[in-house]
């Protein structure tokens, strides 16, 4: 099995995951569970969305002569939506903000909006499908 074909169906069951204990009921020890597998698959999401993101994020800032010093470094959430917020310093010291949203779908797609600040300015804001990418990752 390739590292591709191990990637997609591990985002897939996290984003699935992810979206089905938000429907589950909580009641005692059920409720330790469904929260320890929560977590585990919404930081396996993340984790999962986060890489493609940062290469496109560094892609970008580099196709417009800014170069990064430190990060981007992310943390996120997956429920209804996918949330991406990540932080990052130029190489002369600018703060860089990240943030990629969208609704999350169940499957290995989440096209969804990216914005990027750099000290303030918006120099990133177009569409962007991290999923589809982590999916189709070697």
């Amino acid at each position: 099995m390739t590292s591709r074909s191990r990637r997609a169906p591990r985002l897939a069951a996290a984003l699935a995951a992810a979206s089905l204990v938000v429907a589950l009921p909580a009641c005692g020890a059920v409720d330790k569970i469904v929260s320890d597998v929560s977590t585990a698959a919404v930081g396996l999401g993340v984790d999962l969305i986060s890489k493609p993101l940062q290469s496109e994020v560094r892609s970008q800032l580099k196709s417009q002569g800014i170069e990064l010093k430190s990060g981007p470094d992310c943390s996120g959430d997956i429920k209804n939506e996918v949330r991406i917020d990540c932080t990052a310093v130029t190489s002369d010291g600018k703060a860089v903000e990240v943030k990629f949203t969208a609704k999350a779908n169940g499957s290995t797609s989440c096209p969804g909006s990216l914005v990027v600040t750099v000290g303030g300015k918006k120099t990133v804001n177009q569409s962007q499908d991290p999923c589809k990418a982590a999916s189709s990752l070697n």
